[in-house]
């Protein structure tokens, strides 16, 4: 095999980890077709991972898996996925809400604990330059986007207040939030 062959595998093998990581089972057509690869290629690919002792389980006529709670951390982040990383945190920070914002920090410190020297001054500098102008208002704080993101992972029942424009009446609602859209 030619050094190109070997590195097209490498990443290929790398992005078939990552997808298993991603997904709770994923098929070998998906991968096949994601990789531009036969199903053939995407087995010998998986064994390769078995033989360096990665835990893959088949489930019949579905797909593949991790086993439950084995991880590897992500080695290495492009700048573009690192900038919008920060990009994002800054956005819930200055928000306002409180029931995010800490840990969305803690999420984009372990980011950046991976990240090499010269893309974490650029992060840096990048983390630095992002600011709210002052003409806009500051919000109170709320705790909002945690409470609708727990109801929609568990399929919780929420109330809401909430007053129509023009109106002094408050109304209240008890919703199943089916999808969250946010509009500034």
């Amino acid at each position: 095999m030619s050094h190109n062959t070997d590195m097209k595998r490498l990443t290929r093998v790398s992005g078939i980890l990552l997808q298993l990581q991603i997904k709770r089972v994923v098929s070998t057509s998906e991968l096949a077709e994601k990789y531009n690869v036969s199903v053939r290629t995407v087995y010998r690919d998986l064994k390769l991972l078995e033989e360096i002792g990665i835990p893959i389980s088949g489930i019949a006529g579905k797909g593949y898996s991790l086993s439950e709670g084995f991880k590897i951390p992500p080695i290495m982040f492009t700048e573009m996925e690192a900038s919008a990383l920060v990009m994002a945190e800054k956005l819930i920070i200055l928000n306002n809400d409180t029931s995010l914002s800490a840990a969305y920090r803690d999420a984009a410190d372990k980011v950046k604990s991976v990240l090499n020297y010269a893309t974490k001054d650029k992060i840096e500098m990048l983390s630095s330059r992002i600011a709210t102008s002052p003409a806009i208002p500051m919000r109170e704080s709320s705790n909002t986007l945690g409470v609708i993101q727990n109801a929609l992972l568990n399929f919780l029942v929420i109330h809401i207040s909430y007053r129509a424009a023009g109106k002094n009446v408050c109304s209240e609602r008890a919703i199943e939030p089916f999808a969250f859209y946010y509009s500034m």
